[in-house]
C-alpha cells in the first residue's frame, strides 16, 4: 500500500514562484521511493488542482496519480512527473548547474525545461544537454559509451534507423500511416508554418485528393443537376 507525505518545504523562500523553483532533496526521493512513500509539496498540490480544473473525471485522476508509487510528484505549470529516484532531478540551483555543466566533463544529460511552449507539450520534447561544449555533440556521446575493440560500443542504448526508399513509394506508404496516426508536420509542429508543411506532406502522400469526384466533375461540366449530398 502506497502513502502520501505533503510537505511545507524551503519556508525560510519568500514567495510561492521561488518556491516553487525549489526541490526534494535527492535523498528524501530515494527514501520516499523505498518506503512507497509519494511526496507531494503544496506548491505542487496548489499548481495541480489548478490544472486538474478543466478535467471532467479529475477525482479519478488524481487518484490514479497518488497510486503511482513512492517518489516525489513535481509539476510544472504545464504538467507533471512522478520522480522517482534522485537522478530524475532537474538542475534547480545555480550551484549545481555550475558543476554539472560547468566543469568540462564530456556527457550527455536529457534536461527538460521548467517553460514548456504548445510545441514542447505536444512533442513531449526534452533536451539532450552536453556537458562540454567545447567539443563536439558526438564527442560528448562517445565518452558515455564503453570500449570493444578500441571502439565506441552503445549496447543496445542507442540506434541508428535507415530507411531506404526501396521500393521507390515506401516514402509514401510511411507518410500515410503517419498521417492515420495524427502524426504529421501540423500536429507536431502547432501554427502556420507546420500546418503549410504538412498540406505539402498531405499532397504527397494521398496525390488522389487533388482528382475531382466523376459524379461532381460530371455535373458540373453539364450544369444540369446538383451533385448527390451538396445542399445551396
Amino acid at each position: 500500500m502506497s502513502g502520501v507525505l505533503i510537505i511545507n518545504n524551503e519556508m525560510s523562500v519568500g514567495g510561492i514562484k521561488e518556491r516553487f523553483e525549489t526541490a526534494v532533496p535527492g535523498e528524501q526521493i530515494d527514501h520516499a521511493k523505498k518506503l512507497n512513500v509519494l511526496i507531494i509539496r503544496t506548491t505542487d498540490l496548489l499548481f495541480l488542482i489548478r490544472q486538474f480544473e478543466d478535467i471532467s473525471d479529475n477525482k479519478q485522476k488524481f487518484l490514479e496519480i497518488l497510486r503511482s508509487g513512492g517518489g516525489w510528484l513535481q509539476v510544472t505549470p504545464t504538467g507533471y512527473q512522478v520522480i522517482s529516484s534522485a537522478e530524475q532531478t532537474n538542475v534547480t540551483k545555480l550551484e549545481t548547474f555550475r558543476d554539472v555543466f560547468m566543469a568540462k566533463k564530456p556527457f550527455v544529460c536529457p534536461i527538460n525545461a521548467y517553460t514548456l511552449n504548445e510545441r514542447l507539450v505536444i512533442q513531449h520534447g526534452t533536451f539532450p544537454c552536453p556537458g562540454d561544449i567545447s567539443i563536439p555533440f558526438e564527442e560528448n556521446l562517445t565518452a558515455l559509451a564503453t570500449e570493444t575493440d578500441s571502439k565506441p560500443d552503445f549496447g543496445n542504448h542507442l540506434w541508428e534507423i535507415r530507411i531506404e526508399n526501396d521500393p521507390p513509394d515506401l516514402r509514401k506508404k510511411i507518410l500515410r500511416k503517419l498521417h492515420r496516426m495524427n502524426m504529421n508536420r501540423a500536429t507536431l509542429y502547432p501554427g502556420l508554418d507546420g500546418f503549410a508543411q504538412s498540406l505539402e506532406i498531405l499532397l504527397m502522400g494521398f496525390p488522389e485528393i487533388l482528382i475531382p469526384d466523376r459524379e461532381w466533375a460530371k455535373a458540373m461540366k453539364d450544369g444540369s443537376r446538383r451533385p448527390r449530398g451538396v445542399r445551396v
